[in-house]
């Protein structure tokens, strides 16, 4: 009987002796993804801003050639225009009727209801049927407010980084890399989150912008 008391013993240790190994492989194993994980983030982040500066510089650039062409004398402005005549030419037969005031008005109403997943889905409806709305900044900003409200960070990642690279100056573009700072901060990134609001504050001239950014950077580094 003690025999078998001792062979039970010892098999109980054993086992428990390599559940203890496992879970330290694992743990050893999860930790190291885990700081690889981190770092790509940190590396896909560093790039989007990167992407951000670049895209604001070719705006700004292609805004100083329209003002250069601008100084040219008549002729040379009517030589530019035919050159770029076929990017703006539409026949009227296949130019559709504009009904994206009444989808932006519609999603509007369901963003304002805090029918947040609804009124994404009628962004997203809108900005694809109608991509050359003139509610289309103002829909994707709010498509981009909507999803961080509810909590989707996906849809308002995705979002930030498209208003990023296709509206740098616009002043939404702004407000809504704040809600990328802010989400930095909430999955504890106070670093990267600083880094957004003072690359918003160097960036756009908007007072209010400019202030909700120094703002945020005060509560970061008071941290």
């Amino acid at each position: 009987m003690g025999s078998r008391n001792s062979l039970f013993l010892v098999t109980c240790l054993a086992l428990t002796a390599g559940l203890v190994w496992v879970y330290s492989v694992f743990a050893g194993y999860f930790a190291e993804n885990s700081d690889e994980k981190y770092h790509a983030q940190q590396i896909s982040r560093q790039l989007q801003m990167e992407k951000f500066q670049r895209a604001l510089a070719e705006n700004r650039l292609r805004d100083f050639q329209q003002e250069v062409a601008a100084t040219l004398p008549a002729g040379k402005q009517k030589d530019y225009a035919l050159r770029n005549l076929s990017e703006v030419v539409r026949t009227p037969a296949s130019v559709p009727m504009d009904l994206s005031g009444v989808v932006f008005e519609r999603s509007k109403k369901l963003f304002g209801e805090k029918k947040y997943t609804e009124a994404i889905r009628e962004f997203r409806h809108l900005n694809e049927s109608f991509p050359m709305s003139p509610h289309g900044i103002e829909s994707r900003f709010l498509l981009g407010e909507a999803a961080f409200l509810s909590g989707n960070q996906k849809d308002c990642l995705e979002t930030v980084d498209l208003m990023m690279t296709q509206y740098p100056d616009h002043e939404l573009t702004g407000f809504l890399m704040l809600r990328l700072g802010q989400l930095a901060e909430q999955s504890g990134r106070p670093e990267e989150a600083l880094e957004v609001y003072q690359t918003v504050f160097k960036n756009f001239k908007t007072p209010a912008l400019r202030e909700q950014a120094t703002r945020l950077s005060k509560a970061v580094e008071s941290q």
